[in-house]
């Protein structure tokens, strides 16, 4: 990766890290959205839905962002969302519980297991290997 895709994904990652986490619970089973709305949980899988429109919008392709569930840290474990980007062999992770972004191959900062990831240009998914 140079130095402005890193910049330019740290620099994302952070900014829309900053918006808060809301939790009401009582939105439908998998509501995802890529802006807050009023009186509307804000959660992992919609930090990863505005995260990746940005990155559309400022000329990455769609097929190099892909979704990527995992399960949480022992004892709490829980299903999690992040956001893969694919720069040449490499998965790097916007994580909204981590600052800068991180590669998928390297054991998680935050103790993830890995479970599945888009498969490119679809709404499917596989497991990670």
């Amino acid at each position: 990766m140079i130095p402005e895709q890193m910049a330019e994904l740290t620099g994302l990652n952070r900014s829309v890290n900053a918006l808060p986490f809301i939790d009401h619970g009582d939105e439908p089973y998998d509501y995802w959205h890529d802006t807050p709305e009023p009186g509307k949980s804000w959660v992992c899988r919609d930090y990863v839905e505005m995260k990746a429109e940005r990155l559309r919008e400022s000329g990455w392709d769609p097929k190099l962002l892909r979704v990527v569930l995992c399960w949480t840290e022992e004892p709490d474990s829980g299903y999690y969302a992040v956001l893969g980007v694919t720069v040449g062999s490499e998965i790097w992770i916007l994580d909204s519980r981590a600052d800068d972004p991180y590669l998928m191959q390297t054991p998680s900062p935050n103790g993830y297991r890995w479970d599945r990831i888009q498969v490119a240009g679809t709404v499917d998914f596989e497991p990670v290997a």
